[in-house]
């Protein structure tokens, strides 16, 4: 069963990724409705993989991840330059 988790875990990072991936694509196409409706796909089989996980830490890891990503260009451009 932990075995299962492990690889809902793993596929809910992959939609995390390719669905912040195609967010960021959109707003750069500039209202493509193939990439909206790719993305809200991506965010519901990304549902589907945090429902399925039975794990509280589990799923808390995994949604640090998804906060983690979404802020990434927060972080990238504030950091100092040495």
């Amino acid at each position: 069963m932990q075995d299962l988790e492990i690889l809902e875990l793993h596929f809910g990072v992959q939609a995390t990724v390719l669905a912040l991936a195609a967010m960021e694509r959109n707003t750069i196409e500039n209202d493509n409705m193939k990439i909206d409706f790719i993305a809200l796909n991506l965010l519901e089989s990304l549902r589907d993989h945090i429902n399925s996980i039975s794990n509280v830490p589990r799923k808390v890891s995994l949604f640090l991840v998804f906060e983690l990503l979404s802020n990434m260009d927060i972080y990238v451009n504030n950091l100092p330059y040495y």
